[in-house]
């Protein structure tokens, strides 16, 4: 088949033609991008792809896959059309834009595709990473410092000085919570010293705390609400903190 090759450059046409004044072809069968070829002697069927010759592909083929909304609009903008669908899995957390999508009385190929995969925040990852796990008095002080960026209310100053707090307590016995009407939570504690009656003090803490993370990367911070609770075991403090309803922040 080199012959073909060679006068290819004239596109579909002159390659059928090529095709055809070929020693035992019996037919030549084509449209803009097949070429199927029969012979007579040995009754063997060639089939050639006649798209890769033309100067562009015939339709766009592409899978393409991107983690933030704006890159997704953005794409869906450029290429859609009134045929293409956006189809979502909220289980998988998808969206996938086809482009060439089915028509109640046309099919289409569904090659060109944009997936928006919805992948979750550092932050996110972190503060949900620690839900409702049971922290020592220094540990959490140590989390909350670390993350306090993330705290809108109380401010990232008194959440800070609460941790600083604990820290400089952390030799302390705790026998006590009470609830205040201001929605904090006052501890008493009692520091035994050598020689002496010793210390007592109180420790106030935020019942609920507010968060502002991005829940998914590349997007929108929203407001997240946690509890702040705690447990007294001996005298020793264990704090542990319930995000409210995350599955409704997905």
């Amino acid at each position: 088949m080199s012959e073909l090759t060679a006068t290819a450059g004239g596109w579909a046409a002159d390659i059928i033609e090529a095709a055809k004044a070929t020693q035992g072809v019996e037919a030549v069968f084509s449209d803009d991008n097949t070429l199927i070829i029969a012979h007579s002697e040995n009754q063997k069927l060639e089939i050639f792809n006649l798209e890769k010759y033309g100067a562009a592909p015939a339709r766009i083929r592409r899978s393409l896959k991107v983690a933030e909304t704006l890159s997704f609009i953005d794409y869906w903008q450029k290429f859609s059309t009134d045929r293409s669908e956006i189809r979502a899995d909220l289980e998988q957390r998808c969206f996938t834009a086809v482009i060439d999508a089915h028509a109640p009385d046309k099919p289409s190929w569904e090659e060109h595709t944009c997936k928006l995969v919805c992948r979750t925040s550092t932050e996110w990852d972190t503060w949900r990473g620690g839900d409702n796990t049971g922290m020592s008095q220094v540990k959490f002080a140590e989390f909350i410092e670390t993350n306090a960026i993330d705290i809108v209310e109380p401010s990232a100053a008194e959440m800070k000085e609460i941790s600083l707090t604990l820290q400089a307590n952390k030799k302390v016995a705790f026998n006590s919570g009470v609830r205040l009407d201001n929605g904090q939570i006052q501890l008493g504690y009692h520091e035994t010293i050598e020689g002496s009656a010793g210390v007592k003090g109180n420790l106030r803490v935020p019942e609920k705390f507010k968060l502002a993370l991005r829940i998914f990367q590349g997007g929108d911070k929203y407001e997240v609400e946690a509890h702040l609770r705690y447990r007294i075991n001996d005298g020793g403090l264990t704090f542990f903190y319930q995000i409210i309803r995350p599955e409704r922040l997905l």
